[in-house]
């Protein structure tokens, strides 16, 4: 049954709050978030800080659908001033509704006690037409190509490209993502050494060279292979998440799972950002039957079913 809800009023109610939107305000926690839902609000993120809240709006609507309490939080505030979208108080109302049966406290604070309208859903697919025309595309960010890569190193360090583009087709592994490890680890450095001893262009550790058969750790070929074995083996073991498997080829796997989630060190967070800015995608394939998934990806995958079956 819908209820009718005080337009005005919660208009006025969330303005102020929307009207920071991109200016200093916190970015949404992703840590419960499936891989895709994390890169759609990532991006959305992202377009609101450039003010472009009609791609924001594709964007959270999308992760809405997969049952992410932020994104309805977020998407309704936009429906609620009509930023991106056609203002609509009912809809506003109804999202962040679901939000707070979903346990978003922004969204429960909002309302108060209002009365909420129930079942009143946007349509994802008109959200690409706004009134003035434009049509906006909701396309993902891709890698940097394999021939940027090339194009910015010296000479001599060129042919690396190719063997690992050869390496990482052998291993299953996008060789975008293993530039952009290599980009982070050692700046395509073969004989880096840093001072915790990890060495070489994907910077190993002894120990993770011992665990994947790198007798050399400073012999190119050798290293690549390692470190491009290792991502294979943390793309299985988190499911095809790639900020949690970079997570893990930083801080290692255990510290992850302890932390379910991107562990809260300084050097790692600004790992997983610096190349995630390059290969800015959530999701990478996977081989299934590699490894037993990780505690982190088990529970999260409950918790977003669990959702879902709440909306």
């Amino acid at each position: 049954m819908t209820r009718s809800i005080a337009g005005p009023a919660l208009g006025a109610g969330l303005l102020l709050c929307v009207s920071v939107a991109g200016a200093e305000e916190p970015g949404p926690v992703l840590a419960d978030e499936s891989p895709r839902v994390a890169g759609l609000m990532t991006a959305a993120r992202a377009d609101e800080q450039a003010r472009d809240h009609t791609l924001a709006a594709q964007r959270y609507c999308e992760a809405a659908r997969e049952g992410s309490a932020e994104a309805m939080f977020r998407l309704g505030r936009l429906y609620s001033v009509g930023l991106g979208v056609k203002r609509d108080n009912a809809t506003a109302a109804s999202l962040l509704g679901a939000a707070s049966r979903l346990g978003h406290a922004g969204a429960q604070q909002m309302l108060g006690d209002l009365p909420v309208p129930e079942g009143i859903a946007p349509d994802c697919d008109k959200l690409l037409v706004v009134d003035a025309g434009k049509t906006a595309s909701a396309e993902v960010p891709q890698p940097r190509s394999t021939a940027h890569y090339a194009s910015t190193l010296a000479p001599e360090k060129r042919k690396l490209v190719k063997v690992i583009e050869t390496l990482a087709a052998r291993y299953k592994v996008d060789p975008r993502l293993v530039l952009a490890v290599i980009t982070a680890e050692s700046g395509f450095d073969a004989a880096a050494v840093s001072p915790k001893n990890a060495q070489g262009l994907m910077q190993l550790i002894p120990e993770t060279a011992e665990r994947f058969n790198v007798a050399d750790p400073l012999h190119p070929e050798q290293n690549l292979k390692g470190g491009i074995a290792y991502l294979r083996w943390l793309l299985a073991y988190f499911r095809g998440d790639v900020q949690l498997a970079l997570a893990g080829y930083n801080a290692g796997e255990r510290a992850v799972d302890r932390y379910r989630g991107v562990p809260p060190y300084e050097e790692t967070r600004a790992y997983v950002k610096r190349v995630l800015d390059l290969y800015p995608l959530a999701t990478h394939p996977y081989e299934d039957g590699l490894v037993a998934p990780s505690v982190t990806v088990i529970e999260r995958d409950a918790r977003v079913e669990a959702r879902k079956r709440r909306m």
